[in-house]
């Protein structure tokens, strides 16, 4: 039973691994929201609305992050 588990807790992290590397390829709608630190975007949020992801990257910039704001229908960023 051990490593059964063992066994498929190591698939459900290579899932969510490849999951978070090929983002683009599964998620086309909505708005994603992150901040750039040392050069790369990092993701926070996934936002059905413009509206919540603005409020959102308000968030961000309220803590002093450089935000950014992704449309994943056209892939191009609407804010920075």
């Amino acid at each position: 039973f051990i490593k059964m588990h063992v066994f498929g807790a190591q698939i459900c992290l290579l899932i969510k691994k490849y999951l978070r590397e090929h983002d683009d390829e599964f998620n086309w709608e909505g708005y994603d929201v992150g901040y750039i630190e040392d050069g790369k975007t990092v993701p926070c949020w996934w936002c059905g609305h413009k509206e919540n992801a603005l409020a959102r990257a308000a968030e961000l910039k309220a803590k002093g992050h450089k935000t950014v704001i992704r449309d994943n229908a056209t892939r191009k960023i609407i804010e920075q």
